[in-house]
C-alpha cells in the first residue's frame, strides 16, 4: 500500500537490520594454521571445532576469553546472528569485533568497520526496507 511505502522509504535502518544482514560471512574471512581471522589487520582471531563453535579467541597473539554476554567483561563476543544492528553498534563500542553464529555455530563476524559500511553503504536502507516489507506482509492479512 502507499502508506508503507511512505513508512519504508523514511525507516531508520537502525530499527530492522541485524547481524546476518551486517555481518562479514566466515567463508569471507581469512583463514591461517587453523586460526580464523576476525580483521583485516589480523589483530583479532578464533579457533573453531569441526563443528564451527569457536572455542579459543586471541587478540594479537594473547588468549582472549571467548563470552557470550557483554557483562561477562573483556573477550571476545559470540552473539546470534539475529542481534539487532543496535544492539551490535553497542558491543562493538570496545573495538573488539563481534563473532555472530546460528545456534553457536559461527556464521560472521561483525566490527566496527563492518557497522559503518552497513549504514552507509547504499543498499543499507534498501536491506532495510525489504526487511519491513516482509515483516508487514504478515501484519496486512491478520
Amino acid at each position: 500500500s502507499a502508506y508503507v511505502g511512505e513508512f519504508v522509504q523514511h525507516m531508520n535502518p537502525l530499527s530492522v537490520l541485524n547481524g546476518r544482514m551486517v555481518m562479514r560471512p566466515v567463508e569471507e574471512l581469512a583463514v591461517d594454521g587453523g586460526r580464523l581471522w576476525l580483521d583485516p589487520g589480523r589483530h583479532y582471531s578464533v579457533t573453531l571445532d569441526s563443528s564451527r563453535r569457536p572455542v579459543a579467541a586471541a587478540c594479537d597473539g594473547a588468549p582472549f576469553p571467548v563470552r557470550t554476554s557483554p557483562q561477562e567483561g573483556a573477550g571476545l563476543l559470540v552473539a546470534d546472528v539475529e542481534t539487532p544492528l543496535r544492539q551490535l553498534i553497542q558491543c562493538c563500542r570496545s573495538g573488539h569485533p563481534v563473532l555472530l553464529a546460528e545456534a553457536g555455530v559461527a556464521r560472521g563476524v561483525c566490527g566496527p568497520t563492518d557497522v559503518i559500511r552497513a549504514l552507509a553503504s547504499s543498499d543499507a536502507r534498501a536491506r532495510a526496507q525489504m526487511q519491513a516489507k516482509e515483516s508487514n506482509k504478515g501484519t496486512e492479512h491478520a
